[in-house]
């Protein structure tokens, strides 16, 4: 039984692995959705982005990110470093991202605040806003 057992959990390593098994993410590692309810204002401009965002450390259970004042974007994101720029466009946040070696596509998110905390995304990530 207990070499049965071992051949199992062996097989499993190897097809995660290979990416064949998908696997349930730890608690801790899930991201946490916002209901729209829980946050108190969608970003209204840049001049608001650059007071509360900018320059910050935000961080979530799996990420840690800083907008810079030069446009640019730097961090860890579940253990890989990630670059990137963001910009604002018609009033709106943008962003370009490498994570790793994979670039991901340019993309323009809204952005709500609540006590403490940044929203990215509609179903976006929710950061904790340090200093």
């Amino acid at each position: 039984m207990f070499t049965r057992m071992m051949v199992v959990a062996g097989v499993l390593v190897i097809l995660v692995g290979c990416g064949e098994v998908e696997m349930e993410k730890p608690a801790a590692m899930k991201t946490k959705k916002m209901a729209m309810s829980d946050v108190s204002a969608k970003l209204k401009n840049e001049a608001e982005f650059r007071a509360k965002i900018v320059g910050k450390q935000l961080t979530s259970s799996y990420a840690e990110v800083m907008f810079k004042a030069d446009g640019t974007i730097i961090g860890v994101w579940k253990g890989k470093d990630m670059h990137g720029k963001w910009w604002f466009k018609d009033n709106g946040y943008c962003r370009s991202v490498t994570v790793g070696t994979r670039e991901l596509s340019d993309k323009c998110q809204n952005i709500y605040f609540g006590q403490g905390t940044v929203t990215i995304g509609d179903a976006g990530v929710t950061y904790n806003i340090g200093k």
